[in-house]
Parts: C-alpha cells; structure tokens; sequence
C-alpha cells in the first residue's frame, strides 16, 4: 500500500480491492476486466503500462474483445473513470499505472465520495457507505435506496446498487461492510496501546464478561437506536465495541470503542438515533425480506386466515348436509364415528383457533414492521 495513504483509508481500500478482483498482493493490481491478462491478450501487465497506453488499451478490450468495460487495476477503474482521475490529479500521460499510482486514485475515488467529511464526523456512516457502493459496484448498500431516471427502482439493503443490470451484483454483506467501515474510523485514530496499569481499571476493557457497566452501555445505545450491539448481556465483544464507534462517530467523538468517562457522559445526554427516511417509509414486504420473525409471523397470519375459511366451509356444508334427509342417512355413520358431537362444532373450534392465529401472526407482524421502522431492530 502507498505509504501515503492514511491507515483508515488504507483499511477501506484494502476491503475494495479484495472484492474487486478477489486477489491479494501484486496479482490483484494488475487484474482487468474478464481476466483476459490470464489469455495473454494483453502485450504486457497493467502495472507497466502508461497511463497513455492503458487508456489506447481499454478502448481496444471494449471495441475488440467485447468486454463489459475497461475496469483495470486493484480498484477496476474503467477508461471514463480513469480519464477524470488524470485530469483531476494532473497526471501525465508518460506516468505509469503502478501499483503506488492506483492507491493515489483508490484514495482520490474514497474523497470523491466524501471520505473526508466521514472521518471528519460531519457524513453519516451510512450514507458515505452508499456512495462508496455507487462507486463500487460489488460492495453493497446500507439501507433502501430509491433511484429514479428512466427506468426508477429501489434497491434494499444488501445488494449492489447496481442490482438488476444483469451484470453486477454485491459480493459481501451490509453488517460486514459496516465493520471495515467502523474498523476504518478506529484505525484512523489508533494511538499505541498505553501500559498495563498495575491498579484496578476504573472502566471495563473488552474481552469483559457479565459486567454490569457493559451491559448500562450496551442498554443505553440500544435504546438510542443502535441496534449493531447485539444482545443486552455484558459481554464486551466485537458488536459493542462496534455500535461505540458508530454513536462516537454520530456524537462527533474521539473514536475508540473504548468505554470511559466521555462515552458514558454522551450516552447521558444524547438523543435517539434518527432513523432514514428509507426505513421508516418501510413496507411491510420490505420488512418481511429484512426480518425473518415478520416473514413467519406473516405466514402464520395467512395460514391462520385460509384455515379460517376452510373451517367456516366445513361449518356451512355440515349444516347443509343436515338439512337434507338422505344425504344424512347417507352420512350417518360417519357422523355416529364422532360419539354424537356434530362435525360442525369440531368445524367452528378448528376455525376458532385458526382465527386466534391470523390474529396473533398479524400483531406479531406489525411489531416487526414498527421494531424495524423505528430503528429497534436491523
């Protein structure tokens, strides 16, 4: 990595390039579009070409080879994308394509799309997340977009912005992604591990277990609507110390995921979490797709009504049956198997409970579709 990019961009670009060309080290800055460097099309490896002759030789990979792009390097830049980055940085075209230069772009591509203003505390992790995905066509995005021009569609949580297209699609998932961009913030102001102090920690540390000041902190950003803590159980792991750094971030703090006495002031006095406009617009079969329990509770309540109607049509047709004197001669033994009790009754308590059930898989989902309107859950 170019010694000058800061570590918290580092940390992000490492993640891009990883999922762009599923390479590590020195292979993954020389892969291109479709691979076709592994076909010997190509006279020698990106990394020793000119800026000059890599933008001759994208042209030539779209109009001759029938690629989908001209994506090439650890950050898959294609030729619009590349021309802007030499304008922008006022590069000559005799400068090579090296592996030092695509970090200088993959870090101008990051401040592009805000990274500044996002380590900086004035652009909310998920928004910058989005742009970075619109950027990216493999990291997904963080919450539903809308996205209008010729042909609007809405993209969910999860799935590249470019979903659909036919071509692209998101190689990880939001929570993971989510991570690297909290690990980012983290890494970005890492100071050296102070030493151990031979007295009592006056706060818990992470890898703490059952502590009751864990779990007030744990509680507390829970309520404010950070829901990355997982479960309220005083345990000090990997998903508290992340939903610290995101509240440090929103709280515009010094980012640690530490718990001192900074935190716990801010947790006093913060407000909750203000929830996009996406999420709380949520319909419920958006909802359904992002929680499991809503999509159950859902089938309950349908299976719960369908059985009602089944169980009413037994009723009916029972008593139809009944009213007519040979069908019921007919039907008589079959009757005498239920010791006496007419089938309607058992009809009217099978519907009965199917009822009980549409009525329970409803509340039960419209709890869901408000827990995950509101922010109390993912």
């Amino acid at each position: 990595m170019n010694p000058n990019v800061p570590r918290g961009a580092a940390v992000l670009l490492d993640y891009i390039g990883g999922l762009e060309t599923a390479r590590k080290g020195a292979a993954a800055y020389n892969t291109v579009i479709g691979h076709i460097d592994e076909k010997g099309k190509l006279p020698k490896p990106v990394t020793s070409m000119t800026l000059e002759e890599l933008l001759a030789e994208q042209l030539r990979w779209v109009r001759n080879l029938k690629q989908k792009s001209g994506a090439a390097g650890r950050y898959q830049i294609i030729r619009k994308t590349l021309k802007s980055l030499v304008k922008e940085l006022k590069l000559p075209l005799t400068a090579k394509f090296s592996p030092d230069l695509q970090d200088a772009m993959g870090l101008a591509l990051l401040e592009r799309r805000g990274y500044g203003r996002f380590v900086d505390g004035a652009f909310p992790l998920k928004s910058f997340g989005n742009e970075l995905a619109e950027e990216w066509a493999s990291l997904p995005v963080l919450s539903t977009i809308k996205i209008g021009g010729k042909k609007p569609r809405t993209v969910r949580r999860g799935q590249s912005y470019y979903a659909g297209d036919g071509i692209n699609q998101s190689l990880d998932d939001a929570a993971a992604f989510e991570s690297v961009l909290a690990e980012a913030l983290n890494e970005r102001d890492r100071k050296p591990a102070p030493k151990p102090s031979t007295g009592p920690a006056a706060f818990p540390v992470k890898g703490a277990k059952n502590d009751e000041v864990v779990a007030q902190v744990q509680r507390r950003l829970k309520e404010l609507g950070y829901s990355e803590i997982g479960n309220v159980d005083g345990d000090f792991g990997d998903l508290t110390e992340k939903a610290i750094l995101i509240f440090r971030h929103d709280a515009r703090l010094p980012l640690s995921g530490a718990i001192d006495s900074s935190l716990i002031t801010a947790l006093i006095k913060a407000k909750p979490r203000e929830m996009p406009a996406g999420r709380a617009e949520a319909s419920a079969k958006e909802v359904r797709e992002a929680a499991p329990e809503a999509k159950t509770n859902w089938l309950t309540k349908v299976a719960g009504f369908w059985s009602a109607i089944v169980g009413a049509v037994i009723a009916f047709l029972n008593w139809v049956i009944g009213s007519f004197a040979d069908i019921r001669e007919f039907v008589q033994p079959f009757l005498d198997l239920l010791a006496g009790v007419p089938v309607w009754v058992y009809a009217l308590a099978f519907a009965g409970g199917a009822l009980w059930l549409y009525l329970n898989g409803r509340k039960g989902e419209a709890a869901s579709v408000e827990a995950v309107q509101e922010g109390a859950r993912r």
